[in-house]
């Protein structure tokens, strides 16, 4: 099937005209400020930085008679150079949003009870202080579990300090990429995003990354987007988009081809066929720079098979066409483009890698990088230089510290049950339950909401009502939060300091200084903060490791260190950037100031700190892989295999078998260790359920409490005209067959549930799938989010990646019917 982008372009006029028409706003969100009442105040503009998403992009706020009243891009910011997205514009209503908590809180009555009284501060301090000094008293240290869905910045470096001092090994965040970053680790030893040079690339073949909507910097990927659109003299780019579903992204894409879901992996494969067959490979750079590709000899003299051999006789043309429902001649079609059109790079996301072959399709995506030797090369795949801030101090273990960090994560994944898995949150609740490894008897929450974000939402529940004390830092009572018995309210972004380096995914090093744009809002205080005055209050042994008084006072410790490290700039114009850009590239460093005072005054005045270079060729630092080199042939993979073996008592191949059959894995020998093709499990008999489920999330629904913005209601379904409510994006010949017609109210149906919401006929739905947005469906969290449209987790059963321990997004089979 295929969509013109003339006629998508025309379905989202028509949108976007009826969207400017109608206000469907059930609640209109008015400004306290009415006509007549509005006179001249005393205005500022005051430079910070987005935290909305990871992208951290600059942003001026205006403030007048101290009251935020607009957000525009900071031009001098290197991420968005002025630019902003709906997210970052709509920073505002979360900052006067009037369902923020107000001040501390504490419940009454027990775990399920929904009452709450308010609390000062100092009660609420020394209510947590009291739990956490019984853990540490009685040597239990590690039942002190942490939850963190926003695991970046410098509130992770303060957490994970304080749970190092404290003795847990219990700090999770959110496991969304891991498919990604393990494949990464396993081809490069890098555990970590890895960067695109989109700007200088030629060509982008995208499996089903939203770049242009919900991707790590939305922002900088836009920008990219307009720059080889439009900015780039000469030959503009060519962008390919692989995916089940029309998505914004598709769009705007030179080409939109549709692939079966989880198959995103057998088309790589297929297009690696293509590139090999016809000798299109970068055969200096695979020589040079890779290990597995051809067959190789160990140092026992035993031959095994290269990834050359593999594709050769196994991904056939026709084979990978009738898997992936992507004709042959389209096939060739890429393979050619991708190879001869350099540099190209092939981008993924979670969207090709919320299967049960995920890490597959992952490792075969990123062997096309390596075939057309894109690695380390201007429009290719990068490894990011860490911005250069300054270490914390070691940790002096004291003897109940070292006893509890010793102790196995409550996750279990150290257990080698996912065996190349750094974390498995998903089991959490499950362990909890069962009181396995040990108890847990304090749980602290920050921007997580795993009842509303898991599949495992109901053994979540039943989790927090087993574990004693809960204590939540969220600013709005979200479906967890609920079911705290402590809450102590973080600020926004807009109302604290903090520091926002760039995301992974950008190319260059930038670390962005935020400030409080007004003071006092509400009693709230930054969990920074709250972090750093319990460890005063615990005592001279924690106190003495974080000397700090207040989260400003650790920024400043931090960005010590930029001035010694003699490489990047402070923010600066245009002219001034481009001069010193040169230099460096050249080996040269001219410093911008005379001491160390002067840059951090400077710093603090521009806003930022970052380095325009980067250095290529540094080989040691892209390729940390046991030969150095991108190996098609994983060897970390096989040494885990093997160590698993070895913990159990045998390391005969018939051992290794068994853990591969346990692991689902269909490959035998060597393609183990290789990109191939797994197919992908499915819940739910295909005769019964004849539809795949398609979770997709909205750029203005990114974040957990965007649905509770109206702003973010009225925009998320433009390409519809949807707003207020979840939809179910239906292809026009199913939904016939199924004497469905647009706007009619229907049942989605899985083994595990069913959910009621309105159909929506979409020429960008392939006929097999149905897509459902993800981030309404809220019970709780706030008065324009609770009880509007549906969750669709709540159709997804409990699934696991088997190597990454991944709980899987897309999982299940479906059937509508008209309701």
């Amino acid at each position: 099937m295929s969509l013109k982008r003339r006629d998508f372009l025309k379905i989202i006029g028509g949108s976007a005209l009826s969207f400017s028409l109608l206000d469907c706003s059930p609640s209109p969100y008015h400004s306290s400020i009415r006509k007549g009442q509005w006179s001249p105040g005393v205005e500022k503009w005051v430079q910070t930085v987005c935290q909305a998403c990871p992208g951290g992009c600059g942003i001026l706020v205006r403030v007048v008679d101290g009251k935020a009243v607009k957000i525009e891009g900071n031009p001098a910011h290197p991420v968005n150079r002025g630019r902003l997205c709906p997210v970052g514009q709509a920073g505002l209503q979360v900052l006067y949003n009037p369902d923020r908590i107000k001040g501390p809180m504490k419940k009454i009555g027990g775990r399920s009870s929904r009452e709450w009284r308010s609390i000062s501060w100092e009660e609420a301090m020394e209510t947590l202080v009291s739990k956490l000094k019984e853990l540490k008293n009685s040597g239990d240290t590690h039942k002190l579990v942490l939850l963190n869905g926003e695991k970046r910045g410098m509130m992770d470096e303060i957490f994970s300090r304080f749970m190092n001092v404290f003795g847990s090994p219990n700090y999770f965040g959110d496991d969304s990429n891991m498919s990604l970053i393990r494949a990464f680790y396993l081809t490069q030893g890098i555990d970590s995003l890895l960067a695109y040079d989109f700007e200088n690339s030629n060509y982008i073949l995208s499996f089903g990354s939203s770049f242009l909507s919900s991707w790590p910097s939305p922002v900088q990927s836009m920008r990219a987007y307009a720059f080889l659109r439009q900015g780039r003299s000469g030959k503009k780019a060519k962008i390919v988009q692989v995916e089940p579903r029309f998505s914004i992204t598709a769009s705007r894409a030179d080409r939109w081809i549709p692939v079966e879901p989880g198959t995103e992996g057998m088309l790589a494969l297929g297009i690696a066929y293509v590139i090999v067959k016809e000798r299109l490979y970068d055969r200096s750079f695979v020589e040079k720079f890779t290990f597995g590709f051809e067959d190789w000899k160990d140092k026992e003299g035993n031959t095994h098979s290269g990834f050359e051999s593999l594709i050769s006789n196994r991904y056939r043309l026709d084979l990978v066409s009738e898997t992936t429902g992507v004709s042959v001649s389209t096939i060739v079609s890429l393979a050619k483009e991708f190879a001869t059109n350099k540099p190209a790079v092939a981008i993924f996301d979670n969207n090709a890698t919320n299967y049960s072959n995920g890490l597959y399709n992952a490792l075969a995506i990123h062997s096309l990088n390596a075939l057309v030797g894109s690695i380390d090369v201007p429009g290719g795949v990068l490894v990011q230089r860490k911005v250069p801030l300054q270490d914390l101090p070691p940790v002096a273990v004291d003897e109940v510290t070292r006893k509890g960090l010793l102790q196995p994560g409550i996750d279990s994944s150290a257990n080698g049950r996912f065996p190349v898995a750094s974390s498995t949150p998903s089991l959490i609740p499950d362990n909890i339950l069962e009181g396995r490894p040990y108890p847990a008897n304090l749980l602290l929450m920050y921007k997580s909401n795993p009842i509303f974000s898991s599949p495992n939402s109901e053994r979540y529940r039943k989790a927090f009502e087993k574990i004693p004390f809960i204590v939540s830092f969220s600013s709005f009572m979200n479906e967890s939060t609920q079911y705290a018995d402590l809450i102590l309210p973080d600020k926004t972004y807009l109302e604290k300091w903090q520091y926002a380096e760039s995301s992974p995914v950008s190319k260059i090093p930038v670390l962005g200084i935020g400030k409080p744009a007004i003071e006092n809002l509400f009693n709230a205080k930054p969990t920074e903060d709250v972090i750093l005055d319990l460890a005063q209050r615990m005592g001279s042994y924690f106190a003495g490791h974080f000397p700090w008084e207040n989260s400003k006072d650790f920024l400043l410790y931090k960005i010590d260190n930029l001035f010694k490290a003699r490489k990047g700039i402070v923010f600066a114009d245009y002219f001034e950037e481009s001069q010193l850009r040169l230099l460096e590239e050249r080996g040269w460093w001219v410093p911008q100031f005379t001491s160390a005072r002067e840059f951090k005054d400077e710093l603090m005045r521009k806003g930022g700190w970052w380095d325009p270079a980067y250095d290529y060729g540094v080989r040691s630092f892209v390729f940390r892989s046991p030969s150095r080199r991108f190996e098609f042939y994983s060897q970390l993979f096989k040494e885990r295999i093997e160590k698993i073996a070895e913990h159990e008592g045998e390391s005969s191949e018939d051992r290794k078998e068994a853990i591969l059959q346990n692991l689902k894995i269909e490959a035998k020998g060597d393609d183990v260790f290789m990109p191939h093709y797994e197919e992908p499990r499915f819940k739910g008999d295909a005769k019964k359920y004849p539809l795949y489920l398609y979770i997709y999330q909205p750029l203005s629904l990114a974040e957990d409490h965007g649905s509770n913005q109206p702003w973010f209601q009225e925009i998320m379904g433009f390409h519809l005209n949807m707003t207020w409510d979840s939809w179910a994006e239906i292809n026009p010949d199913t939904a016939a067959e199924l004497g469905i017609s647009d706007n009619d109210l229907i049942w989605i149906e899985s083994d595990y549930g069913r959910l009621h919401v309105r159909a929506k006929i979409y020429h960008g739905a392939m006929p097999d799938v149905v897509s459902v947005p993800y981030g309404l469906g809220h019970t709780a969290l706030g008065r324009w989010a609770k009880n509007r449209g549906i969750n669709p987790i709540e159709l997804i059963p409990i699934d696991f990646d088997e190597l990454t321990g991944l709980a899987l997004k897309f999982s299940v089979r479906v059937k509508i019917y008209k309701a």
